[in-house]
This record gives C-alpha cells, structure tokens and sequence, in this order.
C-alpha cells in the first residue's frame, strides 16, 4: 500500500466538512486506517461511506471532546478494531466565543479553556497511555495563529488556543522518552466556505468583487494565496508518519508567509 502512513492507526478528533474531512482523506490515501470522532454520527458516517466505502480501513465514533467516557470509548475503539494507536492528529476545539475584552467574562474563559485546552490534553493522555504500549507515536496538536495576531474579537478564543504551546513544552521532554513525539501547527486564514462567506458579505458591503475581497486579505502575503484545508491535513498526516520521526516540540505555521518569527 502507497503512501506515507502504511498500516497507520490514525485517530482523528473533531472531524467536521473542512480540516477533519480533508485529514481523513489524506491519511487514507497515504494507507493509514483512521478513527474518525465528533459530535455528529451522521456525519461521520456519511464521510466515511464516502472516504471508505468497504469500511474495512475507516471507523468512526461519536463523542465529545469534553466527555472523559467519550474520550476513552474514542481509543479503546482503535484498538478493538485496529489493535493499536500510532497517531493523533487534535482538531476538536471550541469556537464561537467572540467579543472584545471588556465584554467578555469569566465563564466564557473556562468555556473556551475548557474545550481548546482541558479536554484536549486530557485526550492527549488517553492516547498517549495507549501509545505507550506500542513504543511509541505522534501526537499532532491544531492550534491557531489568532494566538500570534489579534483577528478580529477573538481574545477567549486565541488565548485558550495559545495556551497548548507551553503544554506542549511540558509534553514533549515528559512523552520523548517513550517514543511518542509531539507537535503544533498553527494555521492561518483558511480557504472554507465559511472564510468564503465572510470574504463575500464584506465584499458586497464595499461593492467589489470575491477575488478583490480575497487580495485584500492576502495581498501583502509573501505567496499571495490562502492556505486550503488539504494544505494544513498534509502537513498533520507527514508529522503523524515515521518521514517525521525526529521531530517533536516544533510549532509549525501554515501561513504562506503572513507571519514570520
């Protein structure tokens, strides 16, 4: 089997129509066998009908990233169905939280540390328990680039989502020596049909065109172009492959070249 994940066990959280979707694609193409979770079964279902239409390489779990039950059925199911776990690529996060400093308060803090940070690390640990009995794997955090440049009112939301790489600091000496490697990509503005509609509306409102909308948006990047979801999914299925072994504690941007440190 092709590719650069053969006989993978990837587990994928938090699998929704953009990112999730295109990292389970990809990870099937590359010829791993993926756990795919999120809150929507019927989704998942629907996805991995399309992705994997024998089932034999495709599984899917219906959970919350917030449920410690969920959380471990979302494992124990890569091993009662693949008998092990080599990867976990982290999307699941909680969005939605916006609104400027002034107005937010306390309670939408732990909500959003809660969902991008809790409950994910927690889910790190279940994994990485059960990776431990394998010798090892890979560990690919989503983190966001809102935690590097303010975007819009998104203070809850880009502090909770910043917070994962210190915690990865902690992971990383604390997981190395059992041969589990752990790594961040931050991306940038991503080409969905959300971002699509956001670019149209303002467009309409300033009378001009999507692609004029866009440039405004990409314009001084040093590619000029946006990244897409199967950008990003690329990267997580080469961190979550052995072509990457040597890394671990590495945040890495998707950004075509928007923000430089």
């Amino acid at each position: 089997m092709g590719g650069i994940l053969p006989g993978k066990v990837v587990l994928i959280s938090g699998v929704g129509p953009g990112l999730g979707a295109a990292a389970a694609e990809i990870c099937l193409r590359d010829g791993a066998r993926v756990v795919l979770g999120a809150r929507t079964k019927e989704r998942l279902d629907a996805l991995a009908r399309d992705l994997d239409p024998s089932g034999e390489r495709a599984v899917v779990v219906d959970f919350d990233v917030r449920n410690p039950q969920g959380r471990q059925r979302f494992v124990d199911t890569a091993i009662e169905r693949f008998g092990r776990v080599d990867a976990l690529i982290q999307i699941a996060a909680r969005q939605g939280l916006t609104g400027p400093f002034l107005e937010t308060d306390a309670e939408d803090y732990r909500e959003s540390y809660e969902g991008n940070l809790v409950a994910p690390l927690q889910l790190v640990r279940a994994v990485a328990l059960a990776m431990q009995r394998n010798g090892g794997g890979s560990i690919v955090l989503i983190g966001s680039q809102s935690a590097r440049l303010k975007a819009g009112d998104t203070i809850v939301y880009g502090a909770s989502k910043g917070a994962l790489v210190p915690a990865m600091r902690y992971l990383v000496p604390e997981l190395g020596p059992s041969g589990i490697r752990v790594n961040i990509i931050e991306p940038d503005w991503t080409w969905t049909p959300r971002v699509e509609e956001i670019l149209r509306e303002s467009a309409a409102q300033k009378g001009i065109t999507l692609d004029e909308a866009r440039n405004e948006v990409v314009g001084t990047w040093p590619l000029r172009a946006m990244p897409e979801n199967r950008d990003v999914a690329d990267l997580a299925a080469f961190l979550a492959s052995d072509r990457s072994r040597m890394i671990t504690g590495q945040l890495i941007r998707v950004n075509a070249g928007h923000f430089i440190d």
